[in-house]
């Protein structure tokens, strides 16, 4: 059964291993990443991760929760919560973003772990939370409407090709 979990060493062959799937896929998540470094280094990795909880990792972001979608013992996916919106998330980015792996998408694991992700949101006290996506994601799209996601508007932005959607979840 899938679950939520904070980063951990304990999960790192199948953290790398998602890691080269996204990278195989030309996929920006992870891509600012060289894995050797991390894999050398994941406990380094895993701690920065958590220290963001508490003190962003660059000037300009906000602090942020990361969690793991795990299923027995295989790292699924990943969701980030930011615990607060600046200029920049509120129109790309959002409080909730995440991402699977190619091998385990359409299974349902994205509707669940954002489902699990709204609930953490809320206990850290979030009311109401953006999530963005762009407009030519639709398995995206389909995770965010199945957990009760509200069209707010689609944006054109000057960095991104496609337009970007941007819904809201009450909480």
């Amino acid at each position: 059964m899938a679950r939520l979990v904070k980063p951990s060493i304990e999960y790192k062959n199948s953290f790398i291993a998602a890691m080269r799937e996204f990278r195989a896929e030309k996929s920006t998540f992870f891509a600012e990443l060289d894995i050797a470094v991390v894999e050398e280094n994941f406990e380094s990795y895993v701690n920065d991760l958590l220290s963001r909880e508490k003190t962003p990792s660059k000037p300009g972001w906000v602090p942020s929760t990361t969690f793991w979608l795990i299923d027995d013992d295989i790292f699924i996916g990943y969701a980030n919560v930011r615990h607060a919106l600046n200029e920049n998330l509120r129109k790309f980015g959002g409080h909730i973003g995440y991402a699977i792996r190619s091998s385990q998408r359409r299974q349902g694991h994205g509707t669940e772990m954002l489902r699990m992700t709204l609930m953490e949101s809320r206990a850290m006290g979030l009311k109401k939370v953006l999530i963005t996506c762009d407009e030519t994601n639709s398995g995206s799209r389909k995770i965010i409407e199945a957990n009760g996601g509200v069209l707010e508007d689609v944006i054109q932005l000057d960095f991104r090709d496609a337009p970007t959607m941007r819904w809201w979840i009450e909480l």
